[in-house]
């Protein structure tokens, strides 16, 4: 799996969002922490991306951390795999648009 470094930032806060929503406990959320650092993830540093993250983020009009995942997975002629249908849409039809994981079964 490969993702910019700000995939870490993120996960933490998803976590932080559901155990303030009373919808994950803190406890469990820090062990969801603890299982996601095992994971092998291939990062790459996000300033490397900033320049086409932001020109991608300029045309399809959606957000620069976003775009961090489209440039990073066009840069390296990878799949992108996402769950954010808004993203989904706002690609369809173009050169980036990347797979719903939904759709993968």
């Amino acid at each position: 799996m490969y993702a910019p470094d700000a995939v870490y930032y993120e996960c933490m806060g998803i976590f932080a969002k559901y155990v303030r929503r009373g919808a994950l406990d803190p406890k469990d959320a820090r062990k969801h922490l603890m299982d996601f650092r095992r994971i092998d993830i291939h990062t790459l540093a996000s300033t490397l991306l900033m320049e086409d993250a932001f020109e991608l983020a300029l045309q399809y009009m959606i957000t620069p951390y976003d775009c961090c995942y489209v440039a990073m997975a066009a840069r390296y002629g990878f799949p992108l795999l996402t769950a954010d249908e808004r993203l989904c849409h706002a690609l369809a039809g173009t050169r980036y648009e990347p797979i719903l994981l939904e759709q993968m079964q």
